[in-house]
């Protein structure tokens, strides 16, 4: 394995750890107004904050980082690839946050007594989404990039 492939699966452990480690702090008394804030719904009954941090932020971040260290030696095909790989830890680590936040917690950021959201294609689907647009997004940034210095 390439330094590349270490710097985005690296990354990966990371971001799931420092989501961990956010969904445990979630727990403790002193940041009650910030659980408030991240099982707070908008106009429509969404868990906007919940959604933002457990999927999409992590998606933008390892999205962004496959981009960046696959130019210029990974083909689009790999690219896309490494994508629907980051696309399916970040959709499967929300059964990690449902567990580190309880289950009581979990049923109601998730709308399942089980914890997790139940629709797992979705979940993958939409943080590929997300991941594959950064991905792309970087990748051609870096690729503008070296241009210009060039």
């Amino acid at each position: 394995m390439k330094y590349r492939e270490v710097l985005v699966i690296g990354t990966m452990l990371v971001v799931g750890m420092l989501e961990v480690a956010f969904h445990w702090l979630l727990l403790r008394e002193s940041f009650a107004p910030l659980l408030a804030v991240y099982l707070s719904t908008d106009a429509g009954g969404k868990y906007f904050y919940a959604g933002v941090v457990d999927s999409t932020l992590p998606a933008i971040v390892l999205g962004s980082v496959n981009g960046w260290a696959g130019y210029p030696k990974w083909s689009i095909f790999r690219l896309g690839a490494m994508a629907f790989l980051i696309a399916i830890c970040v959709a499967e680590m929300t059964s990690v946050y449902a567990a580190v936040i309880g289950p009581g917690a979990a049923a109601i950021v998730y709308g399942s007594l089980k914890g997790a959201p139940g629709n797992v294609l979705f979940r993958v689907l939409s943080s590929f989404f997300v991941a594959g647009i950064f991905t792309y997004g970087a990748y051609v940034f870096r690729r503008d990039w070296k241009r210009g210095k060039g």
